[in-house]
């Protein structure tokens, strides 16, 4: 449902972002066209390794914040339920 994939798309997307930013800052940085393969897949690494944990806390909070809403119980269960 609609929790799953906010979940999946929360994490991509910060650490695209990340990645995008740490690229265009690597070659501006080192005054290149364009990055050698090396540099590229440095870059990708550092870059994703240093947001994996605001991807997670991310993520927990959405979950903390989803918990009480999906417990929910009669109407407003009912309405809920789905986006699980």
């Amino acid at each position: 449902g609609a929790l799953d994939f906010g979940l999946i798309v929360d994490g991509a997307v910060i650490i695209v972002e990340a990645v995008m930013f740490r690229l265009y800052h690597s070659k501006h940085h080192h005054g290149e066209i364009r990055l050698r393969q090396a540099q590229m897949d440095d870059a990708v690494e550092q870059s994703a390794s240093r947001m994996m944990n605001a991807a997670v806390f991310g993520q927990i909070i959405i979950l903390i914040v989803y918990l009480p809403i999906l417990s929910l119980v009669g109407i407003e269960g009912k309405m809920f339920h789905p986006m699980a």
